[in-house]
Parts: C-alpha cells; sequence; structure tokens
C-alpha cells in the first residue's frame, strides 16, 4: 500500500504534508532525506490509528514527481495488522466451512 507525499522546496528545507492524509507533515535539508522522513512521519501516524482503533485510510491521490507528488511504501507489517484488525472485527465468513481433522 502506497501514500502520495507532497514534497516541495521552502527556502533551503524541504516540507512534507501528505493531501489525503491531513495529520502528517515533516521538514527535511534534503529531497531524499524528505522521502526518508516522509515514510517515518505516515508508518509512525498509521501505528498511532491502528492501535487507537482507528480505520486505515485510503490515499486517493495520484503520484506525480514532476509537481512534487512522490509514492511512500507503508511498512507491510503495518498494512497486515490493519487487515488482520479488520478480520477480526468483521468475523469468520459465514461461508467458510471448516473441513474436519
Amino acid at each position: 500500500m502506497r501514500y502520495t507525499a507532497h514534497i516541495y522546496k521552502d527556502g533551503s528545507k524541504y516540507g512534507v504534508e501528505f493531501p489525503d492524509l491531513d495529520d502528517i507533515s515533516t521538514w527535511a535539508n534534503s529531497l531524499e532525506q524528505a522521502k526518508k522522513e516522509a515514510k517515518d512521519a505516515l508508518d509512525l501516524t498509521l501505528r498511532g490509528d491502528l492501535e487507537d482503533g482507528y480505520p486505515l485510510r485510503k490515499s486517493k491521490t495520484k503520484a506525480n514527481p514532476s509537481k512534487g507528488l512522490y509514492s511512500i511504501e507503508v511498512d507491510p507489517q503495518i498494512v497486515a495488522a490493519f487487515e488482520l484488525e479488520v478480520t477480526r472485527k468483521v468475523g469468520i465468513s459465514k461461508n467458510l466451512k471448516l473441513l474436519p481433522c
């Protein structure tokens, strides 16, 4: 799963915001560092959402590096944890048949 980060230059620093996640922002000294900081901030925020019982939010904004929109991958373990939580909340499908042991 990926989210799109808007990375822009502001003076000598690079700012990072996520258009689809209004509660994440960070700063860095270079574009490469901004991408790393974006991933760290994204993973930290989503871990907090998971711990607080919030659902996984979806990204709607398309990546387009020429416009400062970069695709940032979420830690696969976080995605798996959200999927597991959804499975726990929904329960086992009624169509699932257990086989005899």
